[in-house]
């Protein structure tokens, strides 16, 4: 449907009906979504282990606010950084 400037605009479609899904299904949803959660904390664990490696090889203490910026793949110094105490 387009709007008054002529610019196509979504709309959500509407449930009509729904119906629950079987148990054994569920489970294996669940189960799956666990592994998976499961899984990337195992990468981000092992990324973040090496790359204290590699900054030690590269003289970069993370003490002196060095740390691994992931998304953009560098490794950057921050200064002032808010400590959680939780």
């Amino acid at each position: 449907m387009e709007n008054e400037e002529g610019v196509v605009e979504q709309t959500a479609p509407t449930v009509v009906d729904e119906r629950d899904i079987p148990q054994a299904l569920s489970i294996v949803i669940e189960d799956s979504d666990r592994r998976i959660v499961e899984l990337q904390q195992a990468m981000i664990d092992r990324v973040n282990e090496a790359s204290l490696e590699l900054m030690a090889m590269t003289g970069l203490d993370p003490n002196d606010g060095w740390m691994l910026d992931l998304g953009r793949r560098k490794f950057i110094k921050i200064e002032n950084l808010p400590i959680d105490n939780d």
